[in-house]
């Protein structure tokens, strides 16, 4: 099946001479409610698909 769901990533600057690539999974308007999110990632409670679905419901971008 295809991924139907957007690829949004950010470039996150470490250092000056250091990057990272990272894929965005959803946003929010608390960190506590990315935290609660990245609890239930971790505890396979959610899936990143259910985020990423969640992010297409809002329309961003």
């Amino acid at each position: 099946m295809k991924d139907r769901h957007r690829h949004l990533y950010v470039i996150h600057e470490l250092t000056e001479t250091k990057f990272e690539l990272c894929r965005v999974l959803n946003t929010y308007d608390t960190d506590s409610a990315a935290i609660d999110d990245v609890k239930k990632l971790l505890s396979n409670k959610i899936s990143e698909k259910d985020l990423l679905k969640m992010l297409d419901k809002k329309g961003i971008c």
